[in-house]
């Protein structure tokens, strides 16, 4: 069995080994980068669930058949088991791990623009004693208007306070709603809506998409 396990794991192995886990690792990058690739990752998704439990079942099987009768191309068989568990492994883990990442950056690009429509809003406050009326947009004469445009930022004011908001939508068809409210003491009770985050007056909420 020891010398088995030596044909199996060879130089030659691992080096193709890093190099199709490299190309996956790129692959889960580039659908992360371009959502319009996501259905092709749901397909190979799809047949992971078919291909690692089989491996699993190679992985039992080959050695005791190995040790009934040793065959050469038990090695091979063996290999293929590796890879059929090891290859969607390392996808996925890069998959889950960059996704969340590239979903923190796009909220940090959101928490920016909205942070400049916020002080705004502030200083409106201070000149007028109270918000400017919206029921989504943004006023026109707002310098961060443009920036809030692109990122799909909304804000919303009944005079007192006012609220503004984002969505962001992860590749793991999970919807991600941010919002902060200038004082959630004022909104009524069943119109407080997500957790807490660490930063002031943001809550958010999360739904399956």
């Amino acid at each position: 069995m020891k010398t088995f396990v030596k044909h199996v794991f060879t130089k030659q192995y691992g080096k193709k080994f890093l190099i199709w886990a490299g190309i996956c690792v790129a692959f889960c990058v580039l659908v992360i980068i371009s959502p319009e690739l996501v259905p092709i990752l749901v397909l190979c998704g799809i047949a992971s669930f078919f291909t690692v439990p089989l491996g699993i079942l190679l992985l039992f099987i080959v050695p005791i058949w190995y040790l009934l009768a040793p065959n050469k191309h038990l090695v091979t068989a063996l290999q293929l088991a590796l890879l059929m568990i090891g290859l969607p492994a390392v996808s996925w883990t890069t998959y889950l791990v960059g996704d969340e990442k590239a979903l923190d950056i796009r909220a940090e690009w959101r928490y920016q623009a909205a942070e400049e429509l916020i002080a705004e809003l502030e200083e409106y406050k201070r000149k007028h004693q109270t918000y400017p009326v919206s029921t989504g947009g943004v006023p026109l004469e707002f310098k961060s208007r443009e920036e809030c445009r692109k990122n799909n930022i909304r804000y919303t004011s009944q005079g007192q306070f006012f609220r503004v908001y984002f969505d962001l939508s992860s590749h793991s068809f999970i919807v991600y709603n941010y919002t902060y409210c200038s004082d959630w003491s004022k909104v009524p009770q069943e119109s407080i809506v997500g957790q807490p985050t660490e930063r002031a007056n943001w809550r958010l909420i999360s739904r399956a998409d």
